[in-house]
């Protein structure tokens, strides 16, 4: 973990902004480049010329393609000449000069829904739990069937800043923990290489409460009129602005509540569901035993509507330390 328990905050990326998908992570010490993605439908691919042309609202968008750009095909690498002549698709792109950008990376539309559930969270049956060579060493792999039934061979990376999250009932746990024919959610870290990292794995209740993107872990430092509250997250000093209102869902003693259980220095999982320019709109806020009441809720509870459009004025909040990091 990167703390001493658990710390995260990933941003969803979605539409014309700059963002990951399953374009590899940057190797350590190289400055990582601005990646933006747009997604539209297929007006023209010529793979004479090398160039495809996306029709979107904003209007048409045109890109270049070369050797070194990957094509993605059903959820796996692809040809560009096998590749699907009309639907949507999406291409990323490095955000450097002026258009047509080149494209690093084009997706079928197959491709945006499988690659999309294994970078979000992916429902998947374990197939069986090996150990690989890497180098001199010896690392643990996961095999399972995913629910848009690909074949992933995942590594565990077992140290590092970005090692892999193993979770079960709520606690991290060893792979070992998992047997064959469990069923599992996870998430797929890629890196330029045939060889594909797992990011998180749980059960799928403790993946809700815990692994699910954009979630952070702290003590309450202060709490204040109408729901406003304020975080302390260990390990860092930082402070982020967050808004709770009426439509934020507290759970406390195992079950569904309102804020007045919460009290300065008590534990909490704070979920939201957006965060811009240090801003942070609370879709949840459950103490840690409370976890499992959140997953039920979270696993059947509508998609959150945006700030201010559920009970009223949302109340400002102060969160510490949003920092970044999975599950």
């Amino acid at each position: 973990m990167r703390t001493s328990w658990l710390l995260w905050v990933v941003l969803a990326a979605a539409g014309s902004v700059v963002a990951q998908g399953p374009a590899a992570e940057a190797p350590a010490g190289r400055k990582r480049e601005r990646v933006a993605e747009v997604t539209g439908k297929l007006a023209k691919l010529d793979t004479a010329l090398q160039v495809i042309e996306l029709s979107r609202r904003a209007g048409a968008e045109k890109f270049t393609l070369s050797a070194t750009t990957k094509v993605w095909i059903n959820g796996d690498p692809g040809k560009l000449e096998d590749f699907p002549k009309d639907g949507r698709v999406r291409v990323q792109y490095v955000r450097e000069g002026e258009p047509p950008h080149a494209a690093r990376e084009i997706l079928d539309e197959a491709s945006i829904a499988i690659l999309d559930a294994e970078t979000k969270g992916e429902r998947a049956t374990i197939d069986s739990i090996e150990e690989r060579p890497q180098g001199k060493a010896r690392v643990q792999a996961v095999l399972v069937t995913t629910a848009h039934g690909k074949k992933r061979e995942l590594l565990l990376r077992a140290e590092g800043e970005r090692k892999s999250v193993v979770m079960k009932d709520g606690q991290p746990v060893e792979l070992k923990a998992f047997a064959v024919g469990d069923k599992v959610m996870l998430t797929v870290r890629r890196t330029g290489t045939p060889r594909l990292i797992l990011a998180d794995l749980a059960d799928e209740p403790t993946f809700l409460a815990f692994c699910a993107k954009q979630t952070l872990r702290g003590k309450i430092a202060s709490m204040g009129d109408a729901g406003a509250f304020s975080v302390a997250v260990e390990g860092s000093a930082e402070r982020t602005n967050a808004q709770s209102g009426a439509g934020t869902a507290w759970f406390a003693g195992g079950k569904k509540v309102d804020a007045s259980p919460f009290k300065v220095g008590d534990d909490v999982v704070v979920k939201y569901t957006q965060k811009s320019k240090g801003l942070v709109q609370a879709a949840a806020v459950f103490a840690p035993d409370s976890w499992r009441a959140y997953a039920e809720w979270a696993a059947t509870a509508p998609p959150p509507a945006p700030a201010g459009k559920r009970g009223g004025q949302p109340k400002a909040a102060q969160v510490a330390g949003a920092g970044s990091g999975v599950c």
